[in-house]
């Protein structure tokens, strides 16, 4: 409680406690292992260089390698395929909320404050398929 207390009354303390915060998170972030699955990426933080360098690191696809038109695998929080629209500069996803509808995303690179997509490996062309399939049924 004093802990809840002092973060609320000092900025001092609290401005401390965030910066303590912040080195642990990069800390854990520093242990984690490549990605082999969508599941292995975890929640992502406000990104800053830090974060988007170790995403790069641990497998995630920068923005500049992706191919216009192609859809990959990756993780985003309402869909494990994402098709990249590089005249938008963001993914197309495939969403269900009262039936499949489009929805769009950014890349883990344009933090804008919503769900960020993280590119793994392109789709093989039956994932691809599937995926689309859904907005034609």
């Amino acid at each position: 409680r004093k802990h809840i207390d002092n973060v609320k009354s000092d900025p001092e303390y609290k401005a401390k406690w965030i910066e303590h915060r912040d080195l642990e998170i990069k800390k854990w972030w520093l242990t984690l292992k490549p990605f082999k699955d969508e599941s292995d990426v975890p929640n992502l933080p406000k990104m800053d260089d830090f974060f988007i360098q170790r995403l790069k690191e641990l497998g995630a696809i920068e923005k500049s390698k992706l191919v216009d038109g192609e859809w990959y695998y990756g993780n985003y929080r309402s869909s494990n395929y994402g098709k990249w629209n590089s005249d938008k500069n963001e993914f197309e996803v495939i969403r269900y909320k009262f039936g499949y509808r489009w929805d769009s995303c950014n890349h883990f690179e344009d933090d804008d404050g919503y769900a960020l997509f993280v590119p793994l490996r392109l789709a093989t062309k039956e994932e691809a398929l599937e995926e689309e399939s859904k907005i034609e049924n």
